[in-house]
């Protein structure tokens, strides 16, 4: 499943701050019930972060 969220806060000037990310989450079922394998809220955005 892939998702997009939208999330806003207050930034230090006391305005507000938007980020968006698109998750990535997979599921598998075992004994009859969806189990979440992979929780990833950062998407594929990890993979644009320059390396330190």
């Amino acid at each position: 499943m892939i998702m997009e969220t939208h999330l806003f806060f207050p930034d230090e000037q006391g305005g507000t701050t938007e980020i968006t990310r698109r998750a990535t989450y997979v599921f598998r079922l075992e004994n009859d019930r969806w189990l979440c394998t992979i929780d990833n809220s950062y998407g594929t955005s990890v993979l644009d972060a320059e390396s330190a």
